[in-house]
């Protein structure tokens, strides 16, 4: 990799990006230098599991040039601490990251989608169902289901009635 960027060349390798992959973001990272860093933040996180991260980045080099890809932004660090709250994976954070800069109350969105997450024991699955709803602009409803078997919402319960069993 010769002439490519430190930064550049260690996603690449660990992502296992091909050459033409790794010359474009190389090519693209010059001209980003006041927002270098963020920008290549925000592409870890958004590469990780994915099926083809050489396709996906090129995806979002193409968002670069249109002016239309954000690095880590303010609101990403709330969506990465709400992420780990709540058990997201890395796909799923990014993605309701992307979905929230474009609703008029994020954090309002964000404790509304906190009710139906902590009742599931699979948050991943259900924020990326959550998605579809939110990227059409429908407003988040209340949950409507019990709390599964292995959710933070069920753990806290039976923590509640096996304390009250100690009196």
């Amino acid at each position: 990799h010769a002439g490519i960027a430190p930064e550049v060349a260690e996603l690449a390798e660990y992502h296992g990006l091909d050459e033409r992959a790794t010359r474009a973001l190389d090519e693209e990272m010059k001209k980003r230098h006041a927002t270098f860093d963020a920008d290549m933040q925000a592409l870890w996180i958004g590469l990780e599991g994915a099926s083809n991260p050489s396709g996906l980045l090129m995806t979002k080099l193409k968002d670069m040039r249109l002016g239309h890809f954000r690095g880590m932004s303010a609101l990403d660090n709330k969506v990465q601490e709400f992420a780990k709250q709540y058990r997201l994976d890395a796909q799923a954070a990014v993605k309701l990251g992307e979905v929230l800069d474009k609703r008029e109350d994020p954090e309002g969105d964000m404790v509304k989608i906190g009710k139906h997450l902590e009742r599931s024991n699979k948050p991943s699955s259900l924020m990326m169902m959550l998605l579809r709803g939110l990227r059409e602009g429908q407003p988040v409803k209340e949950p409507e289901f019990a709390a599964a078997i292995g959710s933070k919402a069920h753990e806290r319960e039976l923590g509640k009635t096996r304390d009250r069993g100690r009196s």
